[in-house]
């Protein structure tokens, strides 16, 4: 299970990436997501 969140949490990153090199505001979805993806490592 903890691979499986890595390998989210990793397309999480990248695409935020993919969203900074458009120029679009990744601000809150991005933050939305990480804080997501970090509440889901927590629980685990």
């Amino acid at each position: 299970m903890s691979d499986l969140s890595a390998k989210l949490f990793k397309a999480q990153v990248d695409l935020q990436g993919q969203l900074t090199k458009l120029g679009l505001p990744s601000g809150a979805m991005g933050c939305g997501m990480m804080g997501d993806g970090m509440g889901m490592h927590h629980t685990l």
